[in-house]
């Protein structure tokens, strides 16, 4: 969940992804959360090797007056497939 704490609209315009500590992948995204209110987007991750890893995923953007605005996202730990 992505929750702005600011009294502003910001815009979220980039998504950046990381395995095991290296990003992964980076992609546009467009996302707008207004002053005080929240945003859930479930990420699904699916990848080629069943041992465990770590993922998280960061966003950056802008607030309304043209500030930049990043978000890091907590480290998830993937478990190996049984």
């Amino acid at each position: 969940m992505l929750k702005n704490n600011t009294n502003q609209r910001i815009t979220l315009t980039e998504r950046i992804n990381y395995q095991d500590g290296a990003q992964f992948s980076r992609s546009g995204d467009s996302i707008g959360i207004d002053a005080g209110t929240s945003f859930t987007r479930e990420t699904f991750v699916c990848l080629s090797s069943s041992l465990e890893h770590t993922f998280r995923t960061d966003w950056t953007g802008s607030d309304g007056m043209g500030g930049r605005v990043t978000a890091t996202g907590p480290n998830v730990r993937l478990l190996k497939k049984p």
